[in-house]
């Protein structure tokens, strides 16, 4: 389906940011240790509490003209400095983990754009699909009336991005005859939890919840941080879940004419 040549080119642009991602900030991280910080190697710390009469110092050293400036500093504030370039590459090197939820949220809004893209090329294509019990205002029905069909599909797939895991996997069951099992559907609400907790909490958990926070999730500071292992379970799972989905409706709406049946209905 075109669903599906979306999901995968989304896939393909998610681990091209991760890996770029990851690269960038690497190279960040070996910038301002091998640049800055290597500069006070060193600088060792000083034993005892620092004198109240203590003032940082600095000042111009001369050089012949053409040479690079320098600058004398004393060992006291050499040492803050040390410590703040440290502070600074420590926060460079854990943006990998704000990348790692953010490509975690991406990967679960991939799988939710496959799902609406696919069932509204099936509803558009099978449209006696949309036939329930649910009613309509006159309003509403004689304001689209140019194409209702259209409207109806529309509304179902606005319905279907705002389904949790639970609606979202009995509607698959329901229209398409898709299931899985207790152990993976365990699994997906486990991945949607976290996907939550990141998109609506910014990654931040409350106590009650820390019991829900599968392996592979550490919780710092009541933040989970994702390791780039659990982030690509997610993104196999989903993967494997989308192509047996695939599988699942090939057959039954997008299965390709018989070459041979058509050339024989031709020609009779």
């Amino acid at each position: 389906s075109l669903a599906y040549t979306r999901f995968n080119k989304a896939l393909w642009q998610i681990d091209a940011l991760l890996r770029f991602g990851v690269i960038g900030i690497d190279a960040e991280v070996k910038k301002i240790s091998e640049e800055y910080i290597v500069i006070f190697k060193d600088v060792k710390g000083i034993p005892g509490r620092t004198p109240k009469d203590y003032r940082p110092s600095a000042h111009k050293i001369e050089v012949p003209k053409g040479n690079p400036e320098l600058m004398a500093i004393d060992k006291r504030s050499a040492i803050v400095i040390r410590k703040t370039l440290e502070k600074v590459q420590k926060d460079h090197d854990e943006l990998r983990y704000f990348l790692f939820s953010n490509v975690y949220v991406s990967v679960w809004g991939a799988f939710e754009t496959y799902c609406q893209m696919l069932f509204e090329d099936i509803l558009n294509k099978r449209p006696e699909m949309l036939m329930s019990k649910e009613t309509m205002q006159l309003e509403e029905i004689i304001s689209n009336k140019d194409n209702i069909i259209g409207h109806l599909i529309e509304n179902q797939i606005e319905n279907i991005g705002h389904y949790n895991i639970d609606q979202l996997l009995e509607y698959l069951n329901k229209k398409i005859n898709f299931t899985i099992s207790a152990s993976e559907k365990e699994k997906i609400k486990s991945y949607y939890f976290i996907r939550n907790v990141i998109a609506h909490k910014s990654g931040l958990i409350r106590d009650s919840q820390k019991s829900r926070v599968p392996n592979g999730i550490k919780v710092v500071s009541k933040e989970i941080v994702i390791s780039v292992q659990y982030l690509k379970k997610l993104i196999l799972f989903m993967s494997k879940t989308v192509t047996r989905i695939e599988k699942n409706i090939e057959p039954k709406f997008f299965k390709k004419p018989n070459k041979n049946a058509a050339r024989d209905a031709s020609h009779p």
